[in-house]
């Protein structure tokens, strides 16, 4: 039996080679000219992995492979996905007081 919810799905962030150890995670469901789409600048040197985030406030994150990295960032996209829908419906719910 699964155990997972409507809304809980983890969307899997694209990522853009830029460069000799270097990718930009991109949210694949935003459009290219969103500058929302951008999630993180990720960098694997000396050993670690280091995701500079860049549609969030957070310090940068460090992490010992990829795919830990990868991890977080997927998850940081759904958490962003989730706070989206609800400042939509906060938005219209305040809407809808305004208009009575």
């Amino acid at each position: 039996m699964s155990t997972e919810h409507p809304g809980d799905e983890v969307r899997t962030p694209e990522l853009v080679w830029v460069g000799h150890g270097a990718w930009v995670a991109r949210d694949p469901e935003l459009s290219d000219n969103d500058a929302r789409r951008v999630i993180a600048y990720i960098e694997h040197r000396d050993h670690r992995v280091d995701v500079v985030w860049v549609r969030e406030r957070r310090p940068v994150s460090c992490f010992e492979t990829l795919r830990d990295a990868m991890h977080e960032v997927a998850r940081s996209c759904g958490e962003h996905q989730q706070a989206s829908v609800a400042d939509a419906s906060r938005d219209v719910r305040s809407r809808s007081a305004l208009l009575g």
